[in-house]
């Protein structure tokens, strides 16, 4: 049983360097191998491989949850999500890729399953950056957030501060990511103070414009 047990973690290991590309309809065919470790059925790592042995599932469990390495691939989509889990939360490196396109889709970190520091989001047409967030502490509050097209041209600046009780709107002409438009705003939750300034294709200020005591909401700022 010890030496078996070895042979699947050789396979495995040969299944996981291969790259994954495919010509013509998926296979229907598939095969598992799950390898128990220790004295619980719990423990295991399970291994699934279509017929021309593409790897499809790959993942670690402990004490009945996903524990460690895990990988999966949608054979319908090409998405390909590459992940650590820590007792059954996603905890650690985060990224998803398809691998038809061969563009990254997102990338990031996880603490014991919230989104934590710097991720980055991409346009699934393109592969060129969608939007990129920056969370703070770990219950995924947002810091910062900006969004670009599928040009790759930034248009979009949201800066939260204070806990969320300061926010800076920044828009940007689409063609050059100079400024067009920017807004402060003080208390989100009602009543607020925001210098309203626009500006030129060329990123000149032409005017400026203050608005106190008025109801925030997002529709209204995002006017174009």
């Amino acid at each position: 049983m010890k030496n078996l047990y070895f042979f699947h973690l050789l396979i495995l290991s040969c299944l996981s360097s291969q790259a994954f590309a495919w010509a013509g309809e998926p296979p229907t065919s598939f095969s598992e191998a799950r390898i128990s470790e220790g004295t619980s059925p719990d423990d295991s790592i399970t291994l699934i491989i279509d017929s021309v042995s593409t790897m499809i599932i790959r993942k670690e469990m402990r004490k009945g949850k996903l524990h460690g390495g895990y990988y999966s691939k949608d054979l319908s989509t090409g998405i390909v999500v590459e992940a650590r889990y820590l007792n059954g939360n996603l905890h650690g490196d985060f990224v998803k890729r398809n691998v038809f396109s061969g563009h990254l889709l997102s990338r990031g970190q996880y603490f014991y399953g919230k989104k934590v520091g710097a991720w980055t989001f991409y346009h699934l047409t393109t592969g060129k950056i969608k939007e990129q967030v920056k969370f703070m502490g770990s219950d995924e509050a947002i810091e910062e957030h900006s969004f670009y097209n599928e040009e790759g041209f930034l248009i979009k600046d949201v800066l939260h501060q204070n806990g969320g009780k300061l926010q800076q709107v920044t828009f940007y002409h689409p063609g050059n990511s100079k400024i067009k438009r920017k807004t402060f705003t003080v208390d989100w939750k009602g009543s607020y103070e925001s210098p309203i300034r626009i500006y030129g294709p060329t990123g000149q200020l032409e005017r400026e414009i203050s608005i106190k005591g008025k109801y925030y909401t997002e529709k209204e700022d995002t006017k174009e």
